[in-house]
């Protein structure tokens, strides 16, 4: 589109409203925040071609296409429109009418829309107004051939965006709905663990859960039974530090700051000369977590954390028998701890779907 400007008419004033425009893909936030920079795009396009300075421009709030993404759905006639017609025109709430269109027919109905209709709903709308500046004669003056007076015009002008071919996001192929972990740590100390931690939509916000549970014992010639046996159940809020990503946000990734709780029980006991004495009992845990998730690859995470806090809970020293088929107690007392309670090395693996780099530019 090519823009004509005429400097040589002196203006009285001039305004230029831009509203930025999205797809109504996505999160409302998000897509608010993409139209906005649409508009401001558009802003200084306008700037650089006009040579007007930025402050004859507002930009107004960004809002989802909704009209036109209407107007076009009923021009495609495409199996299922009529649903998708329904839905904008009786629900009211933007993200309740993308998720039921995104859910409608099992998504085969938003994956058309996807590759048809939407990429062609990012766009920045102007609206210009101008009022010429000029001279009205003054009667019984000779009659001088003037200018026409122009009357305030409104011209609304519809610029869209480039068009950008939809690709994948470079280094976030995916959006991740659960991450399935192992500390390697742990099991270098034969150990064995899991963890599951989920996102909680497209906020900073996940929670995780845990266990671990090393439950070995080894019988020897009557003096050397050991017994190595640890039940750890826990669970974890973790809020994520890193900045987003404007195209998406990079979950499970990057710093991260948690509070956990967590229990079990045990059964110690060393063997050897001190003949089948060992300890038993339940624990509780809270603290607080830091940590560090770094990207390895599409789908895998390393991630680096220790945390603090306190571990309490009865405690009892017995002395085995009959192959510790018989237990004496010795004496009980209370665990009270407070400190350093985990480290951590953990790999995960990320499942989840591919997702689409939106763009905002001109």
């Amino acid at each position: 589109m090519q823009l004509q400007y005429d400097r040589s008419r002196q203006i009285d004033s001039i305004s230029v409203h831009i509203a930025g425009l999205a797809s109504i893909e996505g999160p409302a936030a998000l897509n608010e925040r993409l139209a906005d920079q649409r508009a401001a795009a558009l802003r200084d396009y306008l700037v650089d071609k006009t040579g007007l300075t930025p402050n004859y421009f507002f930009i107004q709030k960004a809002k989802r296409n909704w009209n036109e993404f209407r107007k076009v759905v009923t021009e495609k006639r495409f199996e299922g429109y009529e649903e998708v017609l329904s839905i904008i025109d009786n629900e009211t709430d933007d993200d309740t009418r993308y998720r039921l269109i995104r859910n409608l027919r099992g998504g085969s109905v938003f994956r058309y829309l996807q590759q048809e209709v939407l990429p062609s709903q990012r766009n920045a709308s102007v609206v210009t107004i101008y009022i010429y500046k000029v001279e009205i004669p003054e009667e019984k003056e000779p009659v001088q051939e003037t200018e026409p007076y122009i009357p305030p015009q409104i011209v609304e002008v519809t610029i869209p965006a480039e068009p950008e071919p939809v690709k994948e996001v470079e280094d976030d192929e995916i959006q991740p709905w659960i991450a399935i972990k192992t500390n390697m740590l742990f099991d270098a100390v034969l150990c064995p663990n899991l963890e599951v931690e989920v996102p909680i939509g497209w906020s900073r916000w996940s929670v995780m859960a845990e266990w671990w549970t090393p439950w070995y014992r080894w019988r020897g010639n009557g003096r050397h039974n050991r017994s190595y046996e640890l039940l750890t159940l826990g669970a974890e809020v973790r809020y994520w530090l890193s900045k987003r990503k404007t195209e998406t946000p990079r979950l499970l990734r990057g710093h991260f700051v948690g509070a956990y709780a967590a229990g079990g029980k045990y059964d110690i006991q060393k063997g050897g000369d001190a003949n089948h004495e060992g300890w038993q009992g339940e624990f509780t845990s809270l603290g607080l977590t830091y940590g560090y998730s770094s990207y390895i690859g599409k789908h895998w995470r390393l991630e680096f954390s220790v945390s603090a806090g306190y571990v309490g809970g009865p405690k009892r020293k017995y002395h085995g028998m009959f192959d510790d088929g018989h237990l004496i107690w010795q004496h009980s007392n209370k665990l009270h701890y407070v400190g350093p309670t985990k480290a951590k090395v953990s790999i995960a693996y990320l499942i989840g779907k591919r997702v689409q780099k939106k763009g905002g530019q001109l």
